[in-house]
């Protein structure tokens, strides 16, 4: 392929829109049109995208379920010249994917790998959440079954760092009654369908969202893809973000009748911090005409 520096075979990482097509690059349009083959996590998705850009390829599926038995096959197609892209259902491979497998493979037997960066889910679902996000960790899905998710939030409740986490639309109940029981004082953020039509964004602390987001019998109506923002703690012995707190004298003074000494007290209580200085930021925040 012409134009990336390297000749023979080759492995293209290439990132793809996570929902809106038009988020695709001019650069993985042209790798996916020079490419002679492309390996995909789901061979009917992928040629949706294609065929949307009129791009005619060979597929070849490349998934958990049979990466053992496809990753000779690729590996072999490369070492006789072809360049291969490898793609995800959306975004960036290698999340929450098995392609990592493939491409330190390509690393030991000495054949070139290069990325094409595009969409990422995990990174667009900090952005649009607004919430502190200079140190994060992603987790993935959680654990499907009971007691390996039970063990898996008693880790997570002592993580000092923001967390990006992918939910199942049927298992959005359980995640929210899980949230509730064990980060109720954290900032949360639902982010819905990213990039389409129906995007949409829910913020709140966890325990107000499971008590808004949750039916009389329990059940939750969100749908489609989901990927969620808890923010880091605060409290007693932490150190308190100071945009967290600014969120939430804003949202505090929102709430209608309230004086800026009863927000400030609302704030300092919530989270845990001395009265006077939650006092100052506020007057501070009015001051620089921040509220």
């Amino acid at each position: 392929m012409e134009g990336f520096g390297v000749t023979g075979g080759i492995l293209y990482v290439v990132g793809t829109p996570i929902g809106n097509l038009e988020d695709i690059t001019l650069r993985a349009m042209k790798v996916l049109k020079e490419s002679d083959l492309i390996a995909a996590e789901d061979t009917r998705r992928t040629r949706k995208l294609l065929t949307h850009f009129g791009i005619v390829k060979p597929l070849v599926s490349y998934h958990d379920h049979n990466a053992a038995r496809a990753l000779p096959e690729i590996i072999d197609r490369i070492e006789q010249g072809d360049a291969v892209a490898l793609v995800t259902d959306g975004g960036m491979p290698c999340i929450s994917d098995p392609g990592y497998r493939l491409i330190a493979k390509c690393r030991d037997v000495g054949l070139p790998v290069t990325v094409i960066p595009g969409p990422s889910a995990v990174i667009t679902a900090l952005a649009l959440s607004g919430l502190p996000s200079e140190r994060f960790v992603f987790e993935g899905y959680l654990p499907r079954r009971q007691a390996e998710r039970k063990r898996r939030w008693e880790l997570l409740i002592r993580e000092k760092r923001a967390m990006v986490l992918y939910e199942a639309p049927h298992r959005m109940a359980l995640f929210l009654k899980e949230i509730r029981e064990y980060v109720p004082e954290r900032m949360i953020c639902i982010c819905r369908e990213m990039t389409k039509y129906y995007e949409q964004t829910i913020r709140g602390y966890a325990r107000d969202l499971a008590e808004e987001l949750l039916d009389d019998d329990g059940n939750c109506a969100l749908k489609g893809e989901i990927t969620v923002v808890i923010a880091t703690p605060v409290g007693k012995g932490e150190e308190t973000d100071l945009a967290e707190v600014d969120w939430a004298l804003k949202a505090a003074l929102s709430q209608g009748d309230v004086t800026n000494r009863d927000a400030a007290k609302i704030v300092a209580t919530e989270y845990d911090i001395p009265f006077r200085k939650t006092y100052k930021r506020l007057l501070e925040l009015i001051k620089m005409e921040k509220i």
